[in-house]
């Protein structure tokens, strides 16, 4: 017992002063033994797994029981250290494990510095009252059922500094002598060392806690190395990139290092070494095989930390995945160089094609004017030939530009495949089969009809002759499907493609195939593993299928065949029926006035030439604005204008929504080597009567015309 009380001086008795220090010393001895029991009690308490709340439960319980004290509480500063916060309390009288904690007092606190405990945590020194009636400070809690007579507050040091209060009290007054508090000193510097030793695990599990979420969640693979460079930990995101569990290489089941591709293990190995000796966290590239034998780009930085000695003690290794953004950074570099060609080719056919406007049309004049036993026949016909041939050439250009769209409308590719199947019968070789799996409930897609017929034909082309005098099969399969972003991924063109609904053309041969090396390259222009041949079809092809917001797909090994997939997207528009009616007779022309807006002076000449030879009375205008003034000058006797869609100052697009400002009525037949037109281009929509593209025969023009008055 640590108490002390007086004897009484009736009952007293000599005693020698040999046996008053027997006493004495059995008092001392008995209090050590007491106070040893509280401290080995405590000791045996001092063990991380102990949650903090549990721990302080215990503790108040050892001490109260230990130093008979009719109650005993712990409290603990707050994060802020502004106010103290009761974290267990107890009394003896109680059945043991009935200790009352925070959530019983409500989460009672007192301020610093506020009550007797607030002084004792504000000074950090310790009080003793033996008459709480006579503390000031004292506060008593008014639905107490004990009333208190004397207590003890000492303050809880951690490096100096207060982190909370012990407590004790009894209802007797004077109850706690001297060699009590001292007593009390042990008790608390010791429960002090325990609670600060269980801080510092909290705070080292908080912080384990959160690094292995930092590293958990991390995008790059993270391994860290001990000093001799075994792995001892490694994140989830390791199995994202390889396919391999962390554990797995931990456990030294699987080597990081057997994983690197084979022609880069050796800079791999150099390169490692380097950047461990020379502690720089230098950033190095290499290829990564995971267990399909898909290859993976990583971006690899090694760091060094030194303990206090100056010596290596983990070796921190961060993997990123580069693989996905080398891919973007490939399309991108793809698009930007078919963006660049197709903007070369755009502009050479442009002007290429009004140079053969000309051409054909001014042959077709002469032609049509020269008597037939004319010796000069022969050679105009060879000149329309060869510009027929040279218009071609321009048009893929322009397909390969994507600007080769003019008349777009809802067609089904089904039907288109139906009409060629004569035509691609004869295409391919005598050894070659056809095969069709086509869907007869297709949706439609906006297309310009011609193009697809030149997708068709040069894909069934180029697969009869990658099978050559061989037997073999190309099939032409249509289908719908659902597209998403991960199915685009191994696309051609998949930069803005949108999710949804896709109708698919498939052509497939059992020919050759294709190396790695020539799928690199099958769509750049000009370029041909063929002996014969300009090398624009699949270019052309891709041009096409851009130009209409369309993707591909190609699968080819060599020895294995091929296989093209071009997806358009599906539109509800049904096609049209409507045809336009045919007037057999040129003599509609004569006596009208046309407009004819061109900044090439040679086509404004010649549709002058046709058309004066057609009774037609002609005015001509170089650039969008001068057209303006033209027509408002001339509003009420002008039946159409023919207006080409490229021009200086005011383009043919703006000059048409101009000229029907002017005249909602306005009759307009649109003319272009190539369009620069919104993707979905309807000539209708705009107001337009017709479209007519560049180089065009004489023919050609007049029922343009044609279908443009009617």
């Amino acid at each position: 017992m640590v108490r002390s009380r007086k004897r009484d001086p009736k009952s007293a008795v000599a005693v020698s002063p040999h046996a008053e220090a027997l006493r004495e010393m059995a008092q001392r001895y008995e209090n050590l033994v007491q106070n040893l029991s509280i401290l080995r009690q405590l000791d045996e308490l001092d063990r991380p797994d102990r949650e903090m709340q549990v721990l302080c439960r215990e503790m108040v319980e050892t001490i109260a029981f230990g130093l008979a004290a009719e109650n005993c509480s712990l409290m603990l500063l707050d994060h802020e250290k502004t106010c103290l916060q009761l974290r267990a309390a107890c009394g003896p009288y109680q059945t043991k494990g009935q200790s009352y904690a925070p959530g019983e007092w409500g989460g009672e606190s007192f301020p610093l510095g506020y009550g007797i405990v607030g002084k004792v945590a504000q000074a950090g020194v310790p009080i003793r009252v033996n008459d709480v009636s006579k503390e000031k400070d004292f506060l008593p809690r008014q639905d107490s059922l004990v009333e208190l007579g004397s207590l003890m507050s000492f303050p809880l040091r951690c490096e100096g500094e207060v982190i909370g209060v012990l407590n004790v009290s009894h209802r007797e007054k004077g109850f706690f002598s001297a060699e009590s508090l001292a007593t009390l000193a042990l008790i608390a510097e010791r429960t002090a060392q325990i609670i600060s030793n269980r801080l510092v695990h909290e705070e080292l599990r908080r912080s384990e806690i959160h690094l292995r979420e930092i590293l958990e969640n991390a995008g790059d693979a993270i391994l860290v190395y001990d000093a001799s460079g075994e792995l001892i930990d490694a994140n989830s995101a390791v199995e994202r990139i390889t396919g391999i569990a962390p554990q797995k290489y931990i456990q030294q089941e699987v080597k990081w290092e057997s994983g690197v591709h084979p022609d880069d293990a050796e800079q791999y190995t150099v390169l490692l070494s380097s950047s461990l000796a020379t502690g720089k966290p230098e950033l190095f590239e290499y290829r990564y095989l995971d267990p399909q034998g898909g290859i993976h780009y990583l971006e690899q930085k090694n760091s060094r930390f030194l303990d206090s000695s100056n010596q290596v003690e983990r070796i921190v290794v961060t993997i990123r995945d580069t693989t996905e953004r080398r891919q973007l950074q490939e399309q991108l570099i793809k698009a930007q160089k078919m963006e660049s060609l197709g903007v070369l080719a755009g502009g050479v056919a442009h002007d290429f094609s009004n140079l053969l406007t000309s051409i054909v049309g001014n042959s077709s004049l002469m032609l049509s004017e020269m008597p037939s036993e004319s010796p000069l026949q022969e050679g105009l016909k060879q000149i329309a030939k060869a510009a027929e041939i040279a218009s071609g050439l321009c048009r893929q250009m322009l397909a390969y530009s994507g600007k080769g769209r003019f008349v777009v409308l809802p067609i089904n590719l089904t039907d288109v495949v139906n009409e060629m199947k004569d035509l691609l019968d004869v295409t391919v070789s005598k050894t070659v089969e056809i095969r069709y799996e086509l869907d007869t409930s297709l949706p439609c897609v906006e297309a310009d009809a011609a193009q697809m017929y030149q997708v068709i034909s040069n894909l069934v082309t180029n697969a009869s002759e990658s099978i050559g005098n061989r037997k073999g099969t190309v099939t032409i399969k249509t289908a719908s499907r659902e597209c998403t972003r991960e199915f685009f991924a191994d696309c051609y063109l998949n930069l803005d493609l949108q999710e949804g609904s896709y109708v698919m053309l498939e052509v497939s041969d059992t020919g050759c195939g294709m190396t790695p090396e020539t799928m690199q390259k099958m769509f750049d222009p000009f370029f041909t593993t063929k002996f014969t041949g300009r090398g624009l079809g699949l270019s052309a092809v891709l041009g096409i299928v851009r130009g209409h917001s369309g993707t591909i797909q190609v699968n080819s090994e060599p020895g294995q065949g091929t296989t093209f997939r071009l997806l358009l997207p599906a539109t509800d528009r049904c096609p049209s029926n409507h045809q336009p009616a045919h007037v057999e007779s040129k003599t509609f022309l004569r006596g009208l006035t046309i407009l004819v807006v061109d900044d090439d002076p040679a086509v404004l000449d010649l549709i002058e030439l046709i058309l004066d030879g057609e009774g037609s009375k002609v005015l001509k205008a170089t650039d969008g604005l001068e057209a303006l003034d033209v027509y408002q000058a001339h509003a009420k006797e002008i039946a159409l204008v023919i207006l080409d869609m490229t021009m200086p100052n005011l383009s043919g697009e703006d000059t048409l929504f101009r000229l029907r400002a002017i005249d909602p009525d306005v009759r307009v037949l649109l003319s272009s080597g190539y369009s620069e037109t919104p993707e979905k281009f309807r000539f209708e929509e705009w107001g337009a009567k017709g479209f007519i593209h560049k180089p065009y025969p004489v023919a050609d023009l007049i029922k343009a015309i044609e279908r443009s008055l009617d």
